[in-house]
């Protein structure tokens, strides 16, 4: 692996982090055992072997830890909903997630009952997954949509 595919890793699995302030990845996140939560505990990023189960396990059962806390957790996905058929998602938070993949396309699938977005790309030849979770609509978040 080159050092390119490397800082793109690390800039994948700490999207949420300024790039002057991210870190070597922890080696069970390096080696595709353990994936990372986001800080705000909307996302959790995964690449490698991780990435992969958790595409094609059926329901996958992966490991992820947040920054700073010991042992980790499972995240156990559901199997696919049907509905809804739109979810409300953060921008900035779907825009850095892609652009730190290095695939010219990805899959994005709703999964479970609250209906969390799986986003499945490559970052050179390796897997790489995000789970991020919706922004739960009502009144005060609803945007007016447009025609001019």
């Amino acid at each position: 692996m080159t050092a390119d595919m490397t800082r793109q890793e690390v800039a994948f699995m700490q999207w949420d982090i300024p790039k002057k302030k991210q870190t070597d990845l922890p080696a069970l996140q390096r080696d595709g055992e353990q994936g990372r939560m986001s800080d705000n505990q909307c996302v959790v990023t995964f690449i490698g072997k991780a990435a992969f189960n958790l595409r094609t396990n059926d329901p996958p059962v992966v490991r992820y830890m947040k920054d700073g806390e010991e042992g980790f957790r499972e995240l156990k996905r559901g199997k696919w909903c049907g509905q809804p058929d739109s979810v409300r998602l953060d921008r900035k938070i779907l825009l850095t997630i892609l652009e730190n993949m290095t695939s010219d396309a990805v899959d994005i699938v709703l999964y479970g009952d609250s209906y969390p977005i799986d986003v499945h790309g490559l970052i050179g030849e390796r897997s790489a997954s995000a789970i991020i979770a919706p922004i739960i609509r009502d009144e005060s978040n609803e945007e007016e949509v447009s025609e001019e």
